[in-house]
């Protein structure tokens, strides 16, 4: 059994017939032993998943194209993933790195601040969050708000009011913002100063 974490599309539209399930179901066999456990993002209906599984499944996870590794090699126990996480970004390879981000700022989780020193564990701990603000019951504004492209002016998103009192009843001040504040620092300092679980599979704690 091998492990490693994967990015991975949900399948599905969301109604009775069609619910939302993580792509990696087509791959990972239960019946084997195989499994995995998912965080999702419901704004963006994508998914971190700690998958345990054959080298041949992880191979046909790998080739989906759609399907982003979001740890940079196999381990071979959990303990193994546990210690990878642990490395700072610098000792990882810069290539992988680079993909990882870029494909992490288009699904709504900010890297700005993710520095060499930053080990992947931490970067995977504000994916944690950020995802976790996203599952909370919510207005559909703000499932609009957390699905916006990062980098958008937050003065620009429609109702962005709502956004703004559904994070001051969790107790986030916002007073801070001006008409130059983005998305991102909005997403980034809720996320930082929220109570939403920052922990997942046994891994990430």
């Amino acid at each position: 059994m091998y492990w490693r974490l994967y990015l991975a599309p949900q399948n599905g539209d969301g109604t009775f017939d069609s619910p939302y399930r993580s792509r990696l179901n087509d791959y990972v066999d239960v019946h084997a032993g195989e499994g995995f456990d998912e965080f999702d993002h419901p704004a963006y209906h994508w998914s971190l998943c700690c998958v345990g599984a054959s080298e041949a499944t992880h191979a046909a996870i790998i080739a989906d194209a759609q399907v982003k590794p979001a740890t940079p090699e196999l381990s071979t126990t959990k303990a193994a993933l546990v210690t990878l996480l642990s490395q700072p970004l610098s000792d990882l390879p810069p290539a992988w790195v680079g993909n990882a981000k870029t494909f992490l700022e288009s699904k709504g989780v900010d890297t700005s601040q993710a520095a060499g020193n930053t080990t992947l564990k931490q970067v995977l701990q504000h994916l944690v969050k950020t995802f976790a603000m996203s599952q909370q019951p919510s207005p559909v504004e703000v499932k609009t708000f957390l699905g916006t492209h990062l980098d958008t002016l937050a003065v620009d998103v429609p109702g962005r009011q709502v956004m703004a009192s559904w994070l001051a009843n969790r107790g986030i001040d916002l007073s801070w913002v001006t008409a130059a504040t983005t998305v991102r620092e909005i997403v980034r300092y809720a996320a930082n100063n929220g109570a939403f679980a920052s922990r997942f599979a046994g891994v990430i704690d």
